[in-house]
This record gives structure tokens, C-alpha cells and sequence, in this order.
């Protein structure tokens, strides 16, 4: 049996709602810049993983809601982890 929806590149989909995905809504997402990224999180752009995995917890740390931080800055700083982990 061949599959003729998944022929044509556009019926491809990643995971993420971000790349096109027709079951999502429509969102305004623009990437952040990896270089931007860096001086969110406070690091070197040579840092390693680790280092970028512990940056990420202590400015979760310092942002997160629930602990009394900005909701707005918090999203930055998972997005600059994001984009930087993955």
C-alpha cells in the first residue's frame, strides 16, 4: 500500500507547532538568535553543555513564576535553553 499524503515534502511535519504544523494553531514565532541566547542565560558562546544546563536552572531559579519571578522573562530563558540544547 503506498501512502500518497506523505510524498510531497509539505505533508511532512516536525514535532514542534513552531515548523507548520496544520493541527496547531497559527503562532508569530521568531527564533531566537543562539548569540542572544548566550547573554540571556549569562554564558560564554564556548560553554558546554553542562554549563548551559546549569545556567538554565539557576535563571529558572531567579525567573520562574511560582517562585516570584516574571512570567515574561522566564519564557525567554526556556527559549534561549531550547534553543541552545537542541
Amino acid at each position: 500500500m503506498k501512502y500518497s499524503n506523505f510524498e510531497r515534502e509539505e505533508h511532512f511535519y516536525d514535532d514542534s507547532n513552531f515548523f507548520g504544523n496544520p493541527f496547531e494553531e497559527e503562532r508569530s514565532f521568531k527564533p531566537m538568535r543562539r548569540s542572544k541566547s548566550h547573554e540571556v542565560l549569562g554564558i560564554d558562546e564556548d560553554a558546554d553543555e553542562t554549563e548551559i544546563k546549569q545556567a538554565f536552572r539557576d535563571r529558572a531559579r531567579e525567573t520562574h513564576p511560582d517562585k516570584g519571578g516574571d512570567e515574561e522573562e522566564f519564557k525567554k530563558v526556556r527559549e534561549a535553553y531550547e534553543c541552545l540544547i537542541y
